[in-house]
């Protein structure tokens, strides 16, 4: 990352500490817009890791899958509360 800091530093004239809270900025804005799985390897990518597809996925998919359930049980609920009404 801290080559990153410097590339910022250098194209945009600021000193490396202003051009770390801009980095730090940008991933924090970036992080929030972006499913919590990849928000979380966004640092790890900007330090040169890889980035871990397969982990993403499985936090994405169960992310997804427990909302699916709660908003299922939820209509079911709905579902039952109609039914209760109606006899």
């Amino acid at each position: 990352m801290e080559e990153i800091v410097k590339e910022i530093a250098s194209k945009a004239g600021i000193n490396a500490d202003q051009s770390k809270l801009a980095l730090d900025t940008v991933l924090q804005l970036l992080k929030a817009k972006m499913p919590e799985a990849l928000g979380s390897q966004l640092e790890g990518l900007l330090a040169g890791k890889e980035l871990n597809i397969s982990s993403v996925v499985k936090e994405v998919s169960a992310d997804k899958l427990e909302d699916l359930k709660e908003s299922a049980s939820d209509k079911l609920d709905d579902l039952k509360d109609s039914f209760k009404k109606l006899f």
